[in-house]
């Protein structure tokens, strides 16, 4: 990508996270299978100020309708974010973290299912540990 080409990229991606912080009717219109499938794969971009508002944008659509968080697993979410933890951008993990949380905000299925099937717990109780502030809100959601 171009460097133009990635700035219209991150405009567009910030621009989507403000379309998502909205209530579940206005989400039901916008968010597509293709839609997650493209953000999740944003994740993975080299660039952190297109990650960032993807994963903001995922971390909006999260905290929705259980429909779409099922999706996003589906579409290999755990995976990345579990990688995006080791970030020692303190904000952008805030927003990783952030994500998580809202995947274990819905029903017991998936707390299992994300304790199961990630390494992202270790990771989140050695970030404890590390007396490391972000983690707070996921063990907010998870109780």
């Amino acid at each position: 990508m171009i460097q133009k080409d990635i700035e219209i990229c991150a405009n567009a991606c910030w621009a989507f996270s403000h379309l998502t912080n909205v209530d579940d009717k206005y989400l039901d219109k916008v968010v597509t299978h293709h839609l997650i499938l493209r953000l999740a794969a944003l994740c993975d971009h080299k660039e952190l100020h297109i990650r960032v508002p993807a994963v903001r944008s995922i971390g909006n659509i999260l905290s929705g309708k259980d429909e779409y968080t099922y999706k996003f697993i589906e579409a290999g979410i755990l995976k990345k974010l579990d990688l995006l933890l080791g970030t020692k951008k303190c904000g952008f993990r805030r927003e990783v973290i952030w994500a998580i949380s809202n995947i274990l905000a819905n029903d017991s299925n998936t707390v299992a299912k994300v304790l199961v099937s990630s390494n992202i717990m270790p990771k989140l109780l050695a970030m404890m540990m590390s007396d490391i502030d972000d983690v707070n809100i996921f063990f907010t959601n998870l109780i």
